[in-house]
């Protein structure tokens, strides 16, 4: 299962020169160091995907009217576009950013989580930052 990492860990808002809200603006994300477009995802897990998302009056990445926050599974280049016809074109980006890293949560979430074989227990370790302190093992 692919994991997708957010952009940001709040909704990024865009301005244009002029300190006003990029209403109308297309945001658009590549493959790091590339010229090649990548799906963009409003979750984690893949949910909904865009090749572009267009941002609201506000400034903020919008799907269907929600504020979105883009996900990727790679690391990324992203550009702005003043409208959908030249983020098509991949021409006369407003600004573009390149080989930005995903930032992947220090933290996990787990519903369920399986250690050892059938019928054999196994062992989790968890280590706080210090290794002098010790680790918890279950």
């Amino acid at each position: 299962m692919t994991i997708y990492y957010p952009v940001s860990y709040a909704p990024p808002q865009f301005e244009i020169a002029a300190g006003t809200p990029a209403s109308g603006y297309v945001l658009k994300a590549y493959t790091a160091g590339t010229s090649t477009a990548i799906l963009m995802y409003t979750d984690y897990l893949g949910g909904t995907s865009a090749a572009s998302i267009t941002l609201n009056a506000s400034g903020y990445p919008a799907v269907s009217g929600n504020v979105v926050i883009p996900h990727l599974a790679e690391n990324f280049k992203l550009a702005l576009y003043a409208t959908q016809a030249a983020a098509d074109a991949n021409t006369g980006a407003v600004w573009s950013i390149d080989n930005i890293r995903i930032a992947i949560n220090a933290s996990l979430v787990v519903t369920d989580l399986d250690a050892g074989a059938s019928g054999t227990a196994g062992t989790i370790d968890i280590f706080p930052p210090t290794a002098a302190n010790g680790k918890i093992s279950i």
